[in-house]
C-alpha cells in the first residue's frame, strides 16, 4: 500500500483557505468595532460640548420639574457607559467606580469629569472584543439578539440622549456649539 503525504495539501489548504478566512473574520470585527468607536466619540464629543456649554446653574434645570435635569441626563449616560458593557458583554466596571455614587454628582466639573472616565472606559474595552464574544448570544430588554446590539443600543442612547440636551440647550438659549 503506498502511503500519500498529505501535508503539502494540509498545508496548501491552510494558506489559502483557512488563513485568508479567519483574516476575512478580523478584519470584519475590526471593521465594525472602528465604526463603533467613530460614532461613540461622536455622541459623545457633542455630549461633552453641551456639558460644557451649560452654566453651573443650570445643570440643576429641568424642563417641568418632573423630567430629568441636565445633570440627571449626564449622570444617566455614565451610569450607562459602565451598566450596558457590564450586564451584557461582560465586561468588569473599574473598581474605582461607584455606580451608587454617579446619581449623586451634580457639580458642573464633577458630571464632566466622570464623564470623561465612562467613555475612557469603553473606548478601552473596545479594542479587546472577538468575533466570538460579539456573536455570543445576549438578551437585550427581553429580546434574543447578539453582544454586538449592545453596542449598538450604546450609541444610540447616546445619540437619544444628546437629543434630549439640544432641547434642554435650546430652552435656555444655548446653540450647540456645532451649529454655529
Amino acid at each position: 500500500m503506498k502511503v500519500i503525504n498529505t501535508i503539502p495539501v494540509n498545508f496548501l489548504f491552510l494558506m489559502f483557505f483557512l488563513i485568508p478566512a479567519m483574516a476575512t473574520a478580523q478584519i470584519q470585527v475590526d471593521s465594525y468595532l472602528n465604526r463603533v468607536e467613530f460614532h461613540f466619540q461622536q455622541a459623545s464629543n457633542k455630549l461633552l460640548m453641551l456639558a460644557e456649554e451649560f452654566p453651573e446653574d443650570d445643570y440643576n434645570w429641568s424642563p417641568d420639574g418632573v423630567a430629568m435635569t441636565v445633570a440627571e441626563v449626564l449622570t444617566h449616560i455614565i451610569r450607562y457607559n459602565y451598566s450596558i458593557p457590564s450586564g451584557w458583554l461582560g465586561i468588569d466596571i473599574p473598581e474605582t467606580v461607584d455606580l451608587s455614587r454617579i446619581d449623586q454628582l451634580g457639580k458642573k466639573s464633577e458630571v464632566i469629569e466622570e464623564f470623561h472616565k465612562s467613555i475612557s472606559h469603553v473606548k478601552g474595552f473596545l479594542n479587546t472584543l472577538t468575533a466570538e464574544t460579539l456573536t455570543s448570544p445576549a438578551a437585550i430588554y427581553g429580546s434574543e439578539s447578539e453582544n454586538w446590539a449592545a453596542l449598538f443600543f450604546m450609541i444610540t442612547h447616546l445619540n437619544e440622549h444628546t437629543g434630549q440636551l439640544i432641547s434642554y440647550a435650546r430652552m435656555n438659549g444655548i446653540t450647540p456649539p456645532w451649529s454655529n
